[in-house]
């Protein structure tokens, strides 16, 4: 008995049960009865607790596993189960932690969200030509996630800004001389014409601008043209000549290269 009594004194319960079992076989007593029974069940509970820790370090493990793939739904889950079994310190801290980090998880996924839907947005306005629109939505996508694809939307929508706003002030330039060449053309007033058709020209060579400054040629030919033949028939030789020879730069022609050979003959050149 005292044998038994050292061991359960030293939580050694299966040494201590050997040693009662051995006393109840020399002399059967309720009191040897009852230091078994106490024994067994020291030995049930040492068995509950040393299943329960394993089980407790095995979900403590798991959860570790599982965060360390990020997977922090399932590490919270297995560090909580386990402080279901022991709720010690430990276990807390770790639940905290994958508290946190389901969080900030959560914060990133929502601002990803945000993130796309300014991208698509700047992709439709882009698509649509409508630049403003487009770098406003660039620009908002890149202040949560400053990646290279918002970039270099901001990059593009930023160009096709400048080239528009390029664009717009050389069709008004373009408009105001084009409204100025026309009116000269309209008052026949050729000299005036040309130059004009010319400044459009520079501006942007269209299809209206060659046009209108090879009538304006023509017209300038014409007028001088008539100008040296009422000329002759009056007998003005300077002035006639003076008129070929204008006809004769704005189109040279064999016609007014004749008229000027003419003349200056009739005036003794």
């Amino acid at each position: 008995m005292q044998a038994g009594d050292a061991a359960g004194a030293a939580n050694k319960w299966q040494e201590a049960l050997t040693a009662y079992e051995q006393a109840a076989a020399l002399q059967d007593t309720r009191a040897v009865q009852a230091k078994i029974a106490a024994a067994k069940k020291h030995l049930l509970e040492g068995s509950a607790e040393e299943k329960t820790k394993a089980e407790y370090n095995r979900l403590m493990q798991a959860g570790d596993a599982a965060g360390a793939a990020n997977k922090w739904q399932e590490a919270l889950t297995a560090y909580e189960q386990a402080a279901a079994l022991q709720d010690t310190r430990a276990v807390q801290a770790k639940i905290a932690a994958a508290k946190k980090h389901l969080l900030e998880a959560s914060a990133n996924e929502k601002a990803h969200h945000e993130y796309m839907r300014f991208m698509k947005a700047g992709s439709a306005a882009a698509a649509a030509e409508k630049w403003q629109q487009a770098l406003t939505a660039y620009t908002q996508a890149a202040g949560i996630e400053n990646t290279a694809e918002a970039q270099a939307g901001i990059a593009n929508a930023k160009a096709k800004l400048a080239e528009a706003s390029a664009n717009t002030g050389a069709h008004k330039q373009y408009l105001e001389a084009l409204a100025a060449a026309k009116a000269a053309t309209a008052a026949k007033d050729w000299p005036t014409a040309i130059a004009a058709w010319k400044k459009v020209q520079g501006i942007e060579n269209t299809r209206e601008a060659q046009d209108g400054l090879a009538k304006a040629i023509n017209g300038a030919y014409a007028q001088s043209m008539t100008e040296a033949k009422a000329a002759v028939r009056a007998k003005q030789w300077q002035t006639a000549l003076d008129a070929f020879t204008a006809a004769n730069n704005f189109k040279p022609t064999d016609e007014a290269k004749a008229g000027i050979a003419a003349m200056k003959k009739k005036l003794g050149q």
